[in-house]
């Protein structure tokens, strides 16, 4: 799960998704998410997740990747745990960047041959 900040600022906006709850720091309104086109009646599907810059720890939820999204930036934040290996296998995904965050682990070896932007801390490595 996400976790907001200890110390909240001013400028916290709360989210709540099934049963993340998380806080979401100075996101401007226009790059917060990209809804895709429906049909009357159709729920929007989630393409752009900027999440970058917001100090947000734990573990990157899975969910995220069973999902239709097309660019997702969690970059800069207090991310911690490993990638898991379903990243790999993610037709829709064209740009994932998750730099700047304390992950362990290693980046799934799948991922190397992956069309699309990927950036990750720099201390990771490819899984042989």
């Amino acid at each position: 799960l996400l976790r907001p900040p200890e110390q909240p600022t001013e400028r916290q906006n709360t989210a709540r998704t099934g049963r993340l709850l998380w806080s979401v720091l100075s996101i401007p309104p226009q790059q917060r998410i990209e809804r895709g086109d429906t049909e009357p009646g159709e729920e929007p599907e989630l393409r752009i997740l900027r999440l970058h810059n917001n100090q947000l720890s734990g573990e990157i939820p899975e969910e995220l990747a069973n999902s239709t999204l097309k660019h997702l930036n969690l970059a800069n934040n207090q991310l911690s745990g490993e990638i898991g290996t379903e990243w790999a296998d993610l037709p829709n995904l064209r740009s994932l960047n998750l730099s700047g965050n304390p992950l362990s682990g290693c980046i799934p070896a799948g991922m190397k041959y992956v069309d699309g932007d990927y950036y990750f801390p720099e201390s990771m490595k490819y899984c042989e």
